[in-house]
């Protein structure tokens, strides 16, 4: 499908009243007779061109028009299950046709991938069969979230973040959050599909790198598939219980192109992940830069991008990952820098609460191994961000509202305070919603003393007097 032609159909999907004369309105049942929502349903004409095409609504509801009379189909599709068409009907002038359509009660069953099957990279015209029941899948949910943020008028809340990463470790060093409602949650600039195949998907603007990410229109477009082959991806043990659609450019010349993989759930045929990096071109450091999308299906059967990051080397050159509306990012210095970003709340016009997503959590324990107990009072700290927390009587501590990412956990103490002491930081992984346990300790009082001794110059020995009885200092001791 061009870019021109799913602008059309978009076009159509907002204003099917003006754009249409000839109408077929109904809903999509299933067999019990109850609603279909989120089933992409389409008028056909007797050439096999689509005319017009929307999401069915929470009760089924759905209404596609075209400007010319004629013959045509009604065609229903939804991700994971198998096609169905209407008989041909007439379509006179002006006229409306209520048609109800049964949908589909049989899965699809995506193929099973093997890592010692042959991969060849087959482009649209000759695609092979396991190919080409991924991306009807595919195509499917990439079409079904361009519509739906033009046809149900949400209001989305939207966490915004924008990090600097170590290179080694993609620890977090700084982060800024900011958070706002919008009107769509899409994370891209769009760029036309045809000047991203003409320049390709990284470009210099004055001091400023563009780094521009393919979105679902993009993914679409006949100039994306023209240009680009695929292939099946089996799973490894990040993307378990997942069929990958990969991609790579057919060629790159002097341009920046894309490749990556489109990662669906096995067992239901859901696009769940889009994971891209960036091949070929004259821009140091491209080849390491990369991104991640994260689809979410909603309640109302419309697909929206739920989470998404994109990130780039840090350098002397100014970047500006094209992944959302912020303006450019400052590096910091060797190290990576990431743009990323998450809708968090989703609510209709009217303000009812349609989906929320929830954050990840860090809890875990500070103990005191110099007197076997739990620390309290110890102030706990996720380095490079705001988050931080203090201790309980039982030494527990419970950080919320992370976002996904890796991040140093570190504390302190007044009693080490005193002691100059700094405990090594705890690495620790954030997924939401998951709950991430990590304790954290103070090591033997012969390993802290040995530390503080060693960081001061002169060999000054440095320590707190305290009373058997209490644990508290004892001032007065000589």
């Amino acid at each position: 499908m061009s870019t021109r032609a799913l602008r059309a159909l978009i076009a159509c999907t907002l204003f099917p009243a003006a754009a249409a004369a000839q109408t077929v309105r109904g809903a999509v049942v299933e067999r019990g007779g109850g609603p279909v929502p989120g089933v992409l349903v389409a008028l056909v004409g007797e050439d096999g061109a689509v005319r017009a095409e929307v999401l069915s609504d929470e009760q089924g509801r759905f209404r596609v028009g075209t400007t010319a009379p004629g013959r045509y189909t009604v065609r229903a599709e939804r991700v994971g299950f198998r096609r169905v068409t209407s008989p041909a009907m007439e379509l006179a002038a002006g006229q409306t046709v209520e048609y109800t359509l049964q949908a589909a009660a049989d899965r699809l069953e995506l193929p099973a991938i093997t890592a010692t099957a042959g991969r060849r990279c087959a482009t649209r015209t000759e695609p092979g069969m396991e190919v080409a029941g991924l991306w009807a899948e595919a195509g499917k949910a990439l079409r079904s979230s361009a519509y739906t943020s033009v046809q149900f008028p949400y209001r989305y809340r939207v966490t915004r973040k924008r990090r600097q990463l170590d290179a080694s470790s993609l620890i977090t060093r700084s982060e800024r959050v900011q958070t706002g409602e919008s009107a769509n949650p899409s994370p891209f600039v769009t760029v036309p599909a045809a000047r991203l195949a003409e320049k390709g998907y990284v470009e210099a603007v004055g001091d400023t790198v563009l780094f521009h990410a393919p979105d679902a229109e993009i993914l679409l477009s006949d100039e994306f598939l023209d240009t680009h082959c695929f292939h099946a991806e089996p799973a490894d043990a990040e993307h378990r219980g997942m069929v990958g659609l990969a991609f790579a450019p057919v060629s790159t010349g002097e341009r920046t192109d894309v490749r990556g993989v489109l990662w669906m759930d096995a067992a239901t045929a859901e696009l769940r992940v889009l994971e891209y990096g960036y091949v070929g071109g004259r821009f140091p450091g491209a080849a390491q830069a990369g991104g991640r999308v994260e689809f979410r299906r909603l309640p109302s059967g419309g697909w929206i991008v739920s989470r998404w990051r994109i990130r780039v080397p840090s350098g002397a050159s100014r970047f500006r990952p094209n992944s959302t509306a912020l303006p450019g990012m400052e590096p910091q210095g060797s190290g990576i820098a990431e743009e990323a970003g998450e809708v968090v709340e989703i609510r209709t016009a009217e303000g009812a609460l349609v989906a929320m997503s929830a954050p990840a959590r860090v809890t875990g324990v500070v103990w005191d191994s110099t007197r076997a107990r739990p620390l309290a009072a110890a102030r706990v700290v996720l380095e490079g961000t705001e988050r931080a927390a203090v201790t309980d009587s039982a030494g527990r501590f419970t950080l919320g509202g992370v976002a996904e990412g890796a991040y140093s956990l570190t504390f302190s103490h007044p009693r080490l305070d005193s002691l100059r002491y700094t405990p090594e930081p705890v690495r620790v992984i954030a997924v939401p919603p998951q709950t991430a346990e990590r304790d954290l300790a103070i090591p033997p009082l012969g390993v802290v003393l040995t530390a503080s001794c060693a960081s001061r110059a002169g060999g000054t020995l440095g320590g707190v007097v305290t009373s058997r009885a209490t644990g508290q200092p004892a001032g007065g001791v000589p």
